[in-house]
């Protein structure tokens, strides 16, 4: 089921709410993550609204909000990467997975 996260919340709907706010569902992208991520972008927020990353596990679904900056939709494709990949794995490292 991991790696076929985005495919699964796709097949459903393209955007889901979270907190009263509308998000659009991606997937990884040219392997700028691990399969198993996706990533919620706030919808009609535009520069500096909200990202979260969506990764399961074997019993919940985390979902981790990104720093600001991830959002390769605002800056060059290589900054919005690093930022990504160094969001993501602080959230882990701060719950401590």
């Amino acid at each position: 089921m991991s790696s076929n996260l985005a495919r699964l919340l796709k097949k459903s709907s393209r955007s889901i709410e979270l907190a009263g706010k509308t998000f659009n569902i991606s997937g990884p992208r040219g392997g700028q993550y691990p399969l198993e991520v996706a990533t919620l972008h706030e919808q009609g927020a535009g520069e500096g609204g909200e990202v979260y990353f969506v990764a399961p596990t074997a019993t919940l679904l985390l979902v981790f909000k990104t720093a600001p900056g991830a959002d390769v939709q605002f800056q060059s494709k290589e900054e919005g990467v690093w930022t990504a990949i160094r969001s993501f794995a602080f959230a882990l490292s701060e719950k401590g997975l």
